[in-house]
């Protein structure tokens, strides 16, 4: 099969439940420029709510809810993205994308 230079389109995109950031934008159609902006940005944005956010909860604090939390942080985004590329392995042409 022949690699795809198109982005997904909206009905591919709303026929699967499961939606990764790779869906969300065509990043081929970014300059350098642009693409180092965004990565800028979002750098920036996650390591103020890196720093600040664990003071808006409890959760840090609390000896007894901490393992539970660590644990449900790595498998849950880990069983999704398993269940994303299961469903994608499954439909027809699920990868022309790359």
């Amino acid at each position: 099969v022949a690699p795809s230079s198109s982005p997904p389109s909206s009905s591919s995109l709303s026929s699967s439940p499961l939606v990764g950031f790779e869906d969300l934008a065509n990043l081929s159609e970014d300059t350098d420029f642009t693409f180092l902006g965004k990565l800028f940005v979002i750098s920036i944005v996650a390591s103020y709510a890196v720093k600040y956010g664990e003071l808006l909860f409890d959760l840090p604090f609390d000896a007894e809810a901490a393992p539970t939390a660590a644990l449900a942080f790595i498998f849950i985004p880990s069983l999704l993205n398993c269940a994303k590329w299961q469903a994608r392995s499954k439909g027809s042409g699920a990868f022309d994308m790359f």
